[in-house]
């Protein structure tokens, strides 16, 4: 690409150099031979004229005459008038010639091998351009008018002068032309090579990134190479990030199947082994109660599991229809479902509640309180306390944060919580029947309301913010 454009660039530019060079020595020379042409047909008919009169003048004398003259003498004389012509032209580089009737009477014409036609009309001049010798002539034949139509003056001029100073100025100007042509050329070379140093760059990142290496390039100075290599190093970034995050998306993936995989397995084993235990084995009605109960809680934890996933890919795919809901009744609701559990466990629960309304669907939301306030549950010791809040902020969102004085959560797993099967305590989390899924259900809903998830934890306890900001 860049030979090309190199070797494409000088060649316009010699093409438009030596046509523009050829084209002003042409034009300079046909336009000073036009002048030259334009000055000999001016002296050619002032010699014409002036002999025209001079003659006239001779053969009034000849009619007049009463001295002892004879015509021989005045044809002499005749020849002799045009004698001053040839003396002070020839001094100009300019050769005449008189001919009667195409014979030659007088010349200083150069010895030339063209036979000239004097058959001309009275009143037209004739031009003609030879060359003999290496050099160049300019010839004007023209009759005088009657009664000497008989005669013909030949005007020639020698252009061999003004042709070669023409081959010396056309030799000077292609010289001059080449030097620049070289010059130019490695000037070109230069510069064509400096521009495209960026895309020679971008070439060879270019193919780092499709070996895996997304190392930006560093490309100097401005304009539309600047902004393509810009443009360039933001496409690497975004591909970098792109491919990070894919390569996270898989690995969340197959983590995922991997939880699954283990959650579906601890339980499946159980159902198993306690159905072949009660198949082959002599038992009692106390074990057949005891393992026909393990039995159903692990069936149960199955069905937990796979009603979590549904619910989990349909809020992720189905639109919701938002509605106009009140949030106090919400959580007033879920407490009193709550109520066998918090009375087991002997949990205060302290309300601080505001009648605000928000837009989302009902079950959604009742869904997400609930999934929280379980877990909240789930944390407390016994007699502890939980605390549940309902405000608006400054910004003039609606916020609800639920509080429990039960146990802290790590600050490295904090940012892990939505994710889904992922627990803190794995045993404790299955001993209490939960299926890894909750907060990961109650992160989809938030999304669906444009609401924001916080989790904070410390000794004293656990806080989960929801903000509504829409």
């Amino acid at each position: 690409m860049r030979i090309k454009t190199y070797l494409g660039t000088l060649l316009i530019f010699l093409i438009f150099l030596y046509g523009g060079i050829l084209f002003i020595l042409t034009f300079s020379l046909k336009d000073n031979i036009s002048n030259i042409k334009e000055r000999a047909l001016g002296e050619h008919y002032f010699i014409m004229s002036s002999y025209y009169n001079d003659l006239k003048h001779v053969k009034y004398r000849k009619n007049s005459e009463i001295d002892d003259k004879t015509n021989a003498e005045m044809d002499a004389e005749e020849k002799l008038l045009f004698d001053s012509y040839f003396i002070y032209y020839q001094k100009r580089s300019v050769y005449l010639g008189l001919l009667k009737n195409n014979v030659v009477l007088k010349s200083t014409l150069p010895n030339l091998s063209c036979d000239f036609n004097t058959n001309l009309d009275i009143n037209k001049r004739k031009i003609i351009y030879d060359t003999e010798n290496d050099k160049n002539y300019l010839f004007i034949l023209g009759n005088l008018p009657e009664p000497f139509n008989d005669l013909t003056i030949i005007y020639c001029y020698d252009l061999s002068v003004e042709i070669k100073n023409w081959n010396s100025i056309c030799k000077l100007f292609f010289l001059f032309s080449l030097a620049i042509s070289i010059i130019l050329g490695i000037i070109l070379y230069i510069v064509i090579r400096y521009i495209f140093k960026p895309l020679t760059e971008i070439t060879i990142a270019a193919e780092r990134i499709a070996k895996g290496d997304y190392k930006s390039i560093n490309v100097k100075g401005k304009g539309e190479i600047k902004k393509v290599a810009v443009s360039f190093n933001y496409m690497a970034d975004e591909i970098k990030k792109n491919i990070n995050k894919y390569i996270e998306i898989a690995e969340q993936k197959q983590q995922f199947i991997d939880n699954l995989a283990h959650e579906l397995r601890t339980p499946l084993t159980n159902i198993y082994g306690y159905a072949e235990y009660i198949q082959k084995a002599k038992l009692t009605e106390e074990d057949k109660f005891e393992s026909t109960d393990i039995i159903m809680s692990e069936s149960e934890r199955l069905h937990n599991i796979s009603e979590r996933l549904l619910k989990l890919a349909m809020y992720r795919e189905q639109d919701i229809e938002f509605k106009q809901i009140k949030l106090s009744d919400i959580i007033q609701k879920i407490l009193t479902a709550f109520k066998i559990r918090l009375n087991e466990k002997n949990i205060q629960v302290i309300l601080e509640l505001k009648d605000f309304i928000i837009k989302g669907d009902e079950v959604l939301i009742e869904c997400l309180f609930s999934n929280i306030i379980d877990n909240a549950v789930k944390a407390c010791y016994d007699n502890g306390k939980m605390t549940i809040k309902l405000f608006e902020d400054d910004k003039g969102y609606i916020n609800v944060t639920i509080y429990d004085n039960g146990r802290e959560i790590p600050k490295d797993a904090i940012v892990h919580l939505t994710e889904a099967f992922y627990r803190i305590d794995k045993s404790r989390s299955r001993e209490e029947g939960g299926a890894g899924i909750g907060l990961t259900l109650c992160k989809e809903i938030a999304l669906k309301h444009n609401a924001m998830l916080d989790f904070s934890s410390d000794n004293t306890g656990t806080t989960v913010k929801i903000t509504f900001t829409k």
